[in-house]
């Protein structure tokens, strides 16, 4: 699969997996709610707790944002979109295995940096390789088409990991 990265140029067919299967990936990784419940029942945090680690995401991906796309920029989109992986991968380990609350600020802080890093780079490389192929025109085609399925996906995703989450809280990390 991450071949399809790394190819100098995509295929219009290439292009439309990579963004068809980017948003089914994130919508499947819908865990903020399931997120809320572990860190409230496995962990015993208060709403309050759970909600600030989660808000602490999403402020360092803002912080990163801009650095992020710097960092594209300068060591290429593919291997930061593949550090994406690697720091949700290590987020989500710590937040597994956690036991206390500065390492769940770690762990938040790792996977904002990593939602940094995935924000925008799969819409800059369809982009820069729709421009490669002059069809430039189809790029808000394939972005409309990518979101109306993204729907689709995130209730699949919620309803699968709920169902997971009901057998075992530890289930849809495993």
């Amino acid at each position: 699969f991450l071949q399809i990265y790394w190819d100098e140029s995509m295929s219009l067919k290439k292009l439309k997996f990579l963004f068809s299967f980017s948003g089914f990936l994130s919508a499947l990784y819908f865990s903020i709610p399931i997120w809320m419940v572990f860190l409230m029942t496995k962990q015993h945090f208060s709403l309050e707790t759970a909600i600030r680690l989660s808000m602490l995401e999403w402020v360092i991906i803002a912080i990163f944002e801009v650095w992020s796309g710097s960092w594209s920029d300068r060591f290429g989109r593919r291997k930061i979109f593949a550090l994406w992986w690697i720091f949700q991968m290590i987020a989500t380990i710590i937040y597994i295995f956690g036991q206390w609350l500065p390492i769940f600020i770690i762990s938040a802080i790792v996977a904002g940096i990593g939602g940094a890093m995935m924000s925008g780079n799969v819409e800059a490389i369809v982009h820069d390789n729709l421009a490669k192929l002059s069809e430039e025109s189809q790029f808000s085609t394939l972005q409309s088409q990518s979101y109306m399925w993204l729907f689709i996906w995130r209730t699949f995703g919620a309803i699968s990991w709920w169902y997971l989450f009901v057998i075992n809280p530890t289930f849809p990390y495993i």
